[in-house]
């Protein structure tokens, strides 16, 4: 399992033995980049990011439990309080189409010109993740791991999550991004204006969200921890066919 609540549901669930069900934290593998695609300052220029003003960035897909609703009224409230920020929402159509992410944004007149669509896929992401001020994770549920979220962290953003799933293990709080309930739009619109109104705190929180994940998600870590669980797992069936 890549994360607690998964080993606990297995556990639960499925009724195995406790020490039967092994958690193994991945490791965060950087791909090589490709130079194809827009940079940073390209897409923040797409979004009419002026100079001195802050984007907040949403990456996830148009589904269901990543909760847009929440986001489009969390942004809504940030902006009303700050006006120097701007939001991108970027993903793919899934369950849901773009249609139903713009009409979700619609019913704030605040997010009126303050926030852009992303649905172009490109083979290497990192410009949408590095075009960030501050990043957001808004899921209401299924979080195995948060790629997004490695992603930020990876890139030295300042995070906003909600306690989904593996991401309170992910995220430390105050220590490595603030965490607000999943479906809390005043909450999360608080945390996303905390960070914009204090760069101080934003360049903590992003600094050990990075030690953070060289800590815990290192890829060689995660190799031998997964060698090793492999080889206590054959050398339990050994024991059990004696």
């Amino acid at each position: 399992m890549a994360n607690e609540p998964q080993r606990r549901s297995y556990v639960e669930r499925l009724r195995i033995p406790p020490h039967r069900v092994y958690r193994i934290p991945p490791g965060n593998w950087r791909a090589d980049a490709d130079t194809g695609g827009p940079s940073a300052a390209e897409i923040r220029e797409r979004c009419g990011v002026g100079e001195g003003q802050l984007l907040a960035v949403s990456m996830a897909r148009f589904a269901p439990q990543k909760d847009h609703a929440t986001f489009f009224e969390a942004a809504a409230r940030a902006a009303a309080a700050v006006p120097d920020l701007r939001f991108l929402v970027a993903g793919y159509e899934a369950e849901y189409g773009e249609g139903h992410i713009r009409a979700l944004a619609g019913r704030y007149p605040e997010l009126e010109g303050r926030w852009m669509l992303w649905s172009e896929r490109l083979r290497d992401g990192r410009p949408l993740v590095r075009c960030a001020d501050i990043g957001v994770v808004h899921s209401s549920g299924s979080e195995a791991i948060s790629r997004a979220a490695l992603e930020f962290m990876d890139e030295d953003i300042p995070l906003v999550t909600t306690r989904v799933g593996a991401l309170p293990e992910v995220i430390r709080e105050w220590s490595a991004g603030l965490l607000v309930p999943s479906g809390a739009a005043e909450a999360m619109a608080g945390a996303i204006v905390r960070l914009a109104r204090s760069p101080g705190l934003a360049a903590r929180v992003a600094s050990g969200a990075k030690q953070r994940l060289e800590r815990v998600f290192d890829p060689a870590e995660a190799l031998v921890r997964f060698e090793e669980t492999l080889e206590t797992i054959v050398r339990e069936g050994e024991r059990v066919r004696r």
